[in-house]
C-alpha cells in the first residue's frame, strides 16, 4: 500500500489484482474507487500459486499523480489518478511494463533523476524500466534473495 498525503488517500494493492483506493479523510475510512488491471494466466508458473495477479507493490508519486503498480505475474503498470472524487472518471492506466524479468515484481519505485521505474524481483533482480517505451533498459543481477523494497531520495542529500 502506499499513501497520498495531500489528498488523504490510500492506494492497496490485494491478491487478486484489484487496486482499491481509500479515501482516509477525518479518520474514517471510504473505498471511493477499485480497478483491476492486473490480469495474469490465473495460476503463476514461476510462483506455482493462485496468485499470479497479485498486486504486492505499489508507488505513488504526487508530482504528476501517478501510481505505480508491480505484479507477481511479473508485469507493472502505470496509472495516471484522478483528483479526489473524479477516481472513477480519471484513474485509467497509461502505461503496461511487460517482457522484464520472469519473477515476481515485490517492490517498485519511480526514479525522477533519471525518468525510469525501477523494479525489485523475487530473484534478487532490479529492472529498470524507459518511461519512453515502456521496455526493460537494463536489468541488474547480484542480490541473493528477494528484492522486497526500493527507496528513491530525490535531491535530499
Amino acid at each position: 500500500m502506499c499513501f497520498d498525503q495531500a489528498n488523504h488517500r490510500v492506494f492497496v494493492g490485494s491478491y487478486s489484482g484489484e487496486i482499491f483506493v481509500v479515501d482516509v479523510m477525518k479518520g474514517k475510512l471510504s473505498v471511493v474507487h477499485m480497478v483491476k488491471e492486473h490480469k495474469g494466466a490465473g495460476f503463476c508458473l514461476t510462483c506455482d500459486s493462485d496468485f499470479a495477479d497479485c498486486v504486492r507493490s505499489l508507488a505513488y508519486y504526487p508530482r504528476d499523480t501517478y501510481l505505480f503498480s508491480g505484479c507477481f505475474d511479473s508485469s507493472a503498470y502505470v496509472w495516471a489518478v484522478g483528483p479526489p472524487g473524479k477516481e472513477k472518471a480519471k484513474f485509467r492506466a497509461v502505461a503496461a511494463l511487460k517482457n522484464g524479468p520472469n519473477s515476481k515484481i515485490k517492490a517498485i519505485v519511480y526514479c525522477t533523476a533519471i525518468r525510469m521505474i525501477i523494479t525489485g524481483h523475487d530473484n534478487g533482480l532490479m529492472a529498470f524500466w524507459s518511461t519512453t517505451t515502456g521496455s526493460v533498459e537494463f536489468v541488474l543481477g547480484g542480490h541473493a534473495a528477494s528484492i522486497v523494497e526500493l527507496k528513491w531520495f530525490p535531491d535530499t542529500w
